[in-house]
Protein backbone atom coordinates (compact mmCIF):
# COMPACT_ATOMS: atom_id res chain seq x y z
CA UNK A 1 0.00 0.00 0.00
CA UNK A 2 1.65 3.14 -1.05
CA UNK A 3 2.03 6.09 1.72
CA UNK A 4 0.26 8.99 2.21
CA UNK A 5 0.35 11.68 -0.59
CA UNK A 6 2.48 9.63 -3.13
CA UNK A 7 4.16 6.53 -4.16
CA UNK A 8 1.35 6.05 -6.73
CA UNK A 9 2.49 8.77 -9.81
CA UNK A 10 -0.77 9.70 -9.80
CA UNK A 11 -1.88 13.43 -9.25
CA UNK A 12 -4.38 14.06 -6.40
CA UNK A 13 -7.66 14.70 -7.60
CA UNK A 14 -9.11 17.96 -7.32
CA UNK A 15 -12.49 19.58 -8.31
CA UNK A 16 -13.24 21.97 -10.33
CA UNK A 17 -13.43 25.42 -9.20
CA UNK A 18 -16.09 27.74 -9.52
CA UNK A 19 -14.27 29.85 -12.24
CA UNK A 20 -13.40 26.96 -14.32
CA UNK A 21 -17.52 25.82 -14.05
CA UNK A 22 -18.28 29.49 -15.23
CA UNK A 23 -15.96 31.42 -16.15
CA UNK A 24 -14.26 31.45 -19.68
CA UNK A 25 -12.70 28.19 -21.18
CA UNK A 26 -9.29 27.52 -20.03
CA UNK A 27 -8.86 26.73 -23.60
CA UNK A 28 -9.26 29.09 -26.52
CA UNK A 29 -10.03 26.25 -29.22
CA UNK A 30 -13.22 28.25 -30.98
CA UNK A 31 -13.83 31.37 -31.96
CA UNK A 32 -12.33 34.56 -29.66
CA UNK A 33 -13.82 35.71 -26.18
CA UNK A 34 -16.00 39.00 -27.27
CA UNK A 35 -18.10 39.43 -23.98
CA UNK A 36 -18.45 43.23 -24.70
CA UNK A 37 -19.22 42.80 -28.85
CA UNK A 38 -22.83 41.59 -27.76
CA UNK A 39 -25.80 42.48 -25.69
CA UNK A 40 -26.25 38.76 -23.72
CA UNK A 41 -22.47 38.85 -22.56
CA UNK A 42 -21.75 35.22 -23.57
CA UNK A 43 -18.17 34.19 -24.50
CA UNK A 44 -18.72 32.98 -27.68
CA UNK A 45 -21.86 33.96 -28.61
CA UNK A 46 -22.32 32.14 -32.28
CA UNK A 47 -20.82 29.13 -30.74
CA UNK A 48 -23.52 29.17 -28.01
CA UNK A 49 -26.73 29.93 -30.19
CA UNK A 50 -25.72 27.20 -32.65
CA UNK A 51 -26.43 24.78 -30.29
CA UNK A 52 -30.18 25.50 -30.30
CA UNK A 53 -30.19 23.02 -33.23
CA UNK A 54 -29.00 20.24 -31.13
CA UNK A 55 -31.65 20.52 -27.93
CA UNK A 56 -34.82 21.08 -31.28
CA UNK A 57 -33.64 18.33 -33.19
CA UNK A 58 -33.71 16.05 -29.94
CA UNK A 59 -36.93 16.89 -28.92
CA UNK A 60 -38.24 16.92 -32.63
CA UNK A 61 -37.44 13.66 -32.80
CA UNK A 62 -38.91 12.31 -29.42
CA UNK A 63 -42.24 14.16 -30.04
CA UNK A 64 -42.80 13.02 -34.06
CA UNK A 65 -41.10 9.30 -33.69
CA UNK A 66 -41.76 7.51 -30.08
CA UNK A 67 -45.70 6.86 -31.57
CA UNK A 68 -44.67 5.47 -34.52
CA UNK A 69 -41.72 2.97 -32.92
CA UNK A 70 -44.45 2.17 -29.76
CA UNK A 71 -45.84 0.02 -32.18
CA UNK A 72 -42.73 -1.80 -33.52
CA UNK A 73 -42.88 -5.65 -32.34
CA UNK A 74 -39.86 -4.91 -29.99
CA UNK A 75 -41.02 -1.60 -29.01
CA UNK A 76 -39.67 -2.46 -25.20
CA UNK A 77 -36.21 -2.04 -26.31
CA UNK A 78 -36.19 0.27 -29.23
CA UNK A 79 -38.26 3.33 -27.44
CA UNK A 80 -35.89 3.44 -24.56
CA UNK A 81 -32.95 3.57 -26.47
CA UNK A 82 -34.51 6.19 -29.02
CA UNK A 83 -35.45 8.13 -25.84
CA UNK A 84 -31.86 8.25 -24.73
CA UNK A 85 -30.94 9.25 -28.07
CA UNK A 86 -33.65 11.99 -28.12
CA UNK A 87 -32.16 12.98 -24.57
CA UNK A 88 -28.37 12.57 -25.44
CA UNK A 89 -28.95 15.44 -28.16
CA UNK A 90 -30.95 17.85 -26.20
CA UNK A 91 -27.62 17.24 -23.27
CA UNK A 92 -24.93 17.36 -26.22
CA UNK A 93 -27.01 21.20 -26.94
CA UNK A 94 -27.32 21.88 -23.61
CA UNK A 95 -23.84 21.24 -21.96
CA UNK A 96 -21.98 22.70 -25.22
CA UNK A 97 -23.98 26.04 -25.05
CA UNK A 98 -22.69 26.14 -21.45
CA UNK A 99 -19.30 25.71 -22.11
CA UNK A 100 -19.12 28.17 -24.42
Amino acid sequence: RAARGGGTGMAPVRWPTRAILYGPAPIDWCEENAPMTNPLGVQELHNTWTNVGYVVAGVALALQHTESLSRLRNADKVVPLFLLFCICTVLTGVTSAWFH
